[in-house]
């Protein structure tokens, strides 16, 4: 897989930003927690942990429900639902 992006000549930034989007769409739990999304808009509905098992387990650096350009799950389906034309029409 590596080797297959690399022959894509993707930019390093642009293979980052879809590595973490792939990661935090395996973590799907993690959209409860409060975020900022890109928009600045505030998404989730619990506090993310300061300490504990969840937090004890994550690396120091990593951004919990948000990539580190702001995207979130969340934002992206609700930009497509607003620009995106209805599939059923």
């Amino acid at each position: 897989m590596r080797s297959w992006w690399r022959g894509q000549r993707l930019g390093r930034s642009l293979r980052r930003a879809l590595r973490e989007r792939t990661a935090l769409r395996a973590r799907p739990w993690e959209e409860d927690l409060l975020h900022w999304a890109k928009d600045g808009s505030l998404h989730g509905r619990l506090v993310p942990p300061t300490h504990g098992r969840l937090r004890a387990r994550l690396p120091l650096r990593r951004r919990l429900s948000t990539t580190s350009d702001g995207w979130c799950p969340a934002w992206s389906d609700e930009v497509q639902r607003q620009y995106l034309p209805d599939q059923e029409a």
